[in-house]
C-alpha cells in the first residue's frame, strides 16, 4: 500500500484542526515525509516509522512537533502528530481504499 500511496494528495473535507490535505512519501525504510496543508500554508515533517518520533517545527506558530506513524493493517495507517509545546496529541487513522486512490480519515 505504501508504494501505490506514495506521493498523492489526498484533500480533506473541512475539519476543526484546518488540515486541508495530506501526502505521504515513502521513500526510506526508517521514515517516510509528510506535507500537509493547514490554513493555506504548507507544512512538511518527518514520520518515523520504526517507532521513534521525527522532530520538525510548525512554521505557522514556531514551535516543535513530532511524528510517527505505522501500519494498522494492510489498508490502515496511524499517524501521531504530537505539538510537544502545545501539549497536544493527535492519533490520525488513515484508511486507503484497496487501489489507493481514496483515504478516510478517523
Amino acid at each position: 500500500m505504501a508504494t501505490r500511496i506514495s506521493g498523492k494528495t489526498y484533500k480533506l473535507t473541512a475539519n476543526e484542526l484546518d488540515f486541508g490535505a495530506f501526502i505521504l512519501e515513502f521513500n526510506k525504510s526508517s521514515e517516510a515525509t509528510l506535507r500537509f496543508t493547514r490554513l493555506g500554508q504548507e507544512l512538511r515533517c518527518l514520520v518515523g516509522l520504526d517507532g521513534v518520533e521525527r522532530f520538525s517545527t510548525d512554521m505557522l506558530v514556531e514551535l516543535p512537533f513530532a511524528c510517527k506513524g505505522r501500519w494498522l493493517t494492510a489498508n490502515t495507517f496511524l499517524l501521531e502528530l504530537d505539538r510537544v509545546a502545545g501539549i497536544s496529541l493527535y492519533r490520525f487513522k488513515l484508511t486507503f481504499s484497496e487501489d489507493g486512490q481514496s483515504c478516510t480519515l478517523l
